[in-house]
């Protein structure tokens, strides 16, 4: 499993969201499928709504993973290496309860 290994080499808080670079150990499994692996939500302490994810992978590794703000809040004041996080399974949808 690639997430093991995987090492964070670049992190930019945008203010929507972040975007990470990531770096895992060549022996990993390969990962396959489409780019980006996404419909993932989760609810991040600090912000409303929650946020979005979505993985992009490079020749079969995790290659950036990012999170953005799912109402247009702002992400300027979130530390998310300190950030408390729950993911769930697709997309929250209007009006359907969770």
């Amino acid at each position: 499993m690639q997430i093991a290994s995987a090492e964070v080499t670049f992190f930019e808080n945008t203010g929507a969201g972040f975007f990470s670079e990531l770096n895992v150990d060549p022996a990993a499994p390969i990962i396959s499928g489409d780019s980006p692996l996404g419909e993932v939500h989760g609810e991040v302490l600090g912000v409303p709504h929650g946020m979005g994810f979505l993985l992009f992978i490079g020749n079969g590794r995790a290659a950036m993973l990012e999170g953005f703000s799912l109402a247009g809040f702002s992400t300027d004041t979130i530390d998310f290496e300190r950030a408390i996080y729950a993911l769930m399974s697709g997309f929250p949808h209007p009006g359907k309860a969770p």
